[in-house]
């Protein structure tokens, strides 16, 4: 069983065991999830996964190789993202050696794929109907911040006459050797292996509907670093400069329904809040909470009478799904003292009556209170 799989059932029944109570659980699965990683929000937790077994077949002919691609479309951008990061830094570290040419083998898989899942065979052969064929099938996945992309590998590697067939616990036993000669001892569990590690994100990112970053608390990319930063997140456009009354300030691409051909920077601090335009912008490490923005959307649903921000972060913390929250202050005009739980940041905006955060600022003195108002 994947040692991440057996840590999540284990914490299910110890919590369960402890309380009856579905709230409670829902606190203790939330919390043991959270310990399975030290990655912060400022990081990209990357894991990858490899599983072998072995079977026999009695086959006449057929492909000795196969190899099955599945990715999408974010997989695809997020993957590009970080290699254009890693080209920049010089190389993507932090895998074990093993792990890395694992991680390197499905990205070029997955980058030399047209399609969002393929297959790719080799070498049809003829096999002797007195021999049972051995086959070997090993897959590969690899997650990046919960989006996935995987390779399913099958490959013929071995025969044995038919009235010398392997057992059940022998092609076991043969699955946990390749695995052991693969990737050593360490981070195996019978014929599986996982490694998660957490790489620090670009500090730029291009945010939707054109804002000016300053409304957001953030900076705004300098016209020096204009084209860089584009090339960095996956635009090549070239840039073009002036001083438009219809469009953000600084650095933006535009026109949505072009693919984002265009790369401008504007001196002027013009209109935001079109769709046509995404403004690139300097987050910088993210503090753990951001006054004066509001995380629009994504909403789990919401607590009243909750007294201050942290409050709301440790409401949020044990709470199954929520990974941001807002905060309606005191004094807000809007819903004072009111925490909303999120599963995304949605549209970041300006609101001086809020204060933002992720799951993260809790200070671990957490609870699950009953008088959620779902939404």
């Amino acid at each position: 069983m994947n040692l991440f799989v057996y840590f999540i059932l284990t914490c299910l029944s110890l919590m369960c065991y402890a309380d009856e109570n579905s709230q409670f659980c829902q606190l203790k699965l939330k919390q043991c999830m959270l310990n399975e990683s030290n990655c912060t929000p400022n990081e990209n937790k990357i894991t990858l996964s490899v599983s072998t077994e072995f079977f026999e077949r009695a086959v006449k002919s057929a492909s000795s190789y196969t190899k099955i691609v599945r990715s999408s479309s974010v997989f695809k951008k997020t993957l590009n993202q970080l290699s254009i990061s890693a080209s920049k830094s010089g190389g993507f570290k932090g895998f074990s050696a093993s792990a890395s040419a694992s991680y390197q083998s499905l990205s070029s898989s997955v980058t030399s794929t047209q399609k969002y899942e393929e297959t790719i065979q080799y070498d049809k052969e003829e096999f002797n109907t007195g021999f049972l064929q051995i086959i070997r099938e090993t897959t590969t996945r690899v997650t990046i911040d919960g989006i996935s992309a995987s390779i399913s590998e099958s490959k013929f590697v071995d025969s044995v006459p038919t009235g010398e067939s392997l057992s059940a616990s022998q092609l076991q036993q043969r699955a946990e050797d390749y695995m052991e000669r693969t990737f050593g001892q360490n981070r195996i569990v019978r014929n599986i292996f996982e490694e998660t590690i957490c790489k620090e994100k670009d500090r730029y990112d291009d945010l939707p509907n054109g804002p000016k970053c300053e409304d957001l608390g953030l900076k705004s990319v300098t016209l020096a670093k204009c084209q860089e930063v584009a090339n960095s997140l996956g635009y090549r456009n070239k840039l073009q400069t002036g001083s438009w009354s219809w469009a953000p300030f600084g650095c933006h691409v535009g026109l949505a329904d072009g693919g984002w051909n265009y790369l401008y920077y504007n001196r002027q601090s013009g209109q935001t809040g079109r769709s046509i335009y995404k403004t690139l912008c300097d987050i910088g490490p993210a503090p753990c909470e951001v006054p004066g923005v509001d995380y629009n959307g994504d909403d789990i649903g919401y607590y009243n009478n909750v007294g201050n921000s942290q409050s709301c972060a440790n409401l949020c913390e044990p709470f199954r799904g929520c990974l941001y929250w807002t905060y309606h202050h005191a004094k807000s005009t809007n819903a004072p003292n009111r925490c909303y739980l999120k599963t995304g940041t949605g549209r970041k905006r300006r609101d001086s009556d809020t204060i933002s955060g992720s799951y993260k600022c809790g200070n671990g003195n957490s609870f699950v209170r009953d008088d959620i108002i779902y939404l």
